[in-house]
């Protein structure tokens, strides 16, 4: 027998299977499956468009970024692009966003802490992308996406410096806020690659130290640094060397008080340890004269001595001591640095250095300074 023929019917009367649903059937996460999978699909193109951005950027640079290359690299239309981005722009703020959280900048750091830990973590992140963020470094595109959060970056940088220094009077203030925005940013990494040949864990440290640095320094708290100090020890030599070895600086002579050592350890503020011979005081020399020493006796003189950074100027320094009738005097160090010998009781000295003097004690206090002075 011969098939039955059929004439074509609207898909509105064709036959249909008979569907049988259950309560199961109508449960919330089923009903709601279409839409999670669409989202989950949307945000991996999402994703592949990206990746193709961070590519593009990697190969050809910001200035030749184009839908038409980012497509081409994630091997899909144009159209499905701008289903997801309207424009070039909005796609390039997307990728940027994305990238500030890869590097965990999805907030600026607005404490201290987080200041220091910033260029520590996201440098050496640099790195690995470094034809990428040196087109968002240089670029104008770039520079106008890093200034589109500049308002809040300015926010976090002065909250950060307020953490780190206090409250600070302007203009330092701001002149702080604004050197510390440029050691933690992209320009400070890309100038020590470029210029010093840094990796980015090394510029990293650079500039978490600089900004120690830099914050220490607006805080006041290198007028309480004690430079150097002198001890007295039976066995000048080998509490030299002890010291020297706990500190990991150097031991070497120091001429000025006979059979002394000097302990440097080669930090930046030019710390130091001189050690006397146990009995060794130190006594106020005549008119303009440095101190003098000797070894014996007991006049009420001591053995030890400190040098001390301070905010004031001589002239108040001077005023302070004849205010006590202390003897209070400038002198130089062997031509390297000056300081204020300050007579404590006329009877303990404390060198002081105002903030012109500190400069130059620092320039002349590393290891090879110290011992180009003894040899000399």
């Amino acid at each position: 027998m011969k098939p039955r023929a059929f004439a074509a019917l609207p898909f509105s009367r064709l036959p249909r299977p008979c569907l049988h649903v259950t309560h199961s059937d109508m449960k919330t996460e089923d009903v709601t499956s279409t839409p999670n999978l669409r989202q989950r699909q949307k945000a991996a193109t999402s994703d592949l468009i990206l990746d193709a951005v961070g590519a593009c950027l990697a190969d050809t640079g910001l200035s030749q970024l184009s839908i038409d290359a980012v497509a081409l690299a994630a091997g899909i239309a144009k159209r499905t692009i701008y289903r997801h981005f309207d424009t070039r722009e909005a796609m390039l703020d997307a990728w940027w966003a994305r990238h500030k959280r890869d590097i965990g900048q999805e907030r600026f750091p607005d404490t201290a802490a987080a200041l220091l830990a910033f260029p520590r973590r996201a440098f050496p992140k640099f790195d690995a992308e470094a034809e990428v963020m040196r087109g968002m470094v240089l670029s104008e595109q770039g520079r106008a996406m890093t200034l589109s959060a500049n308002d809040k970056r300015k926010l976090a940088m002065r909250a950060a410096v307020r953490d780190g220094a206090g409250d600070l009077p302007e203009p330092q203030a701001t002149q702080v806020a604004a050197a510390v925005q440029l050691l933690q940013s992209a320009t400070a990494w890309l100038t020590m690659r470029e210029y010093w040949g840094l990796s980015g864990a090394e510029a990293g440290e650079a500039a978490a130290l600089a900004i120690a640095a830099l914050l220490d320094h607006a805080a006041g708290r290198t007028a309480g640094r004690i430079f150097h100090a002198s001890l007295p020890a039976h066995d000048p030599a080998l509490v030299a060397g002890v010291l020297a070895e706990i500190w990991g600086g150097q031991a070497m002579g120091f001429d000025p008080v006979p059979g002394a050592l000097v302990v440097v350890a080669g930090d930046a503020h030019g710390s130091a340890i001189e050690v006397y011979p146990a009995g060794t005081r130190l006594l106020p020399g005549t008119g303009a004269a440095m101190f003098d020493s000797d070894r014996g006796g007991d006049t009420g003189a001591a053995g030890v001595h400190l040098a001390l950074a301070t905010a004031l100027e001589e002239a108040a320094i001077l005023a302070l001591a004849a205010r006590h009738g202390w003897r209070a005097v400038r002198c130089s160090r062997g031509g390297l640095f000056d300081v204020i010998e300050f007579w404590l009781e006329n009877a303990l000295m404390v060198e002081l250095l105002t903030p012109e003097m500190q400069a130059a004690y620092r320039a002349a206090s590393s290891p090879d300074a110290w011992r180009a002075a003894v040899a000399s």
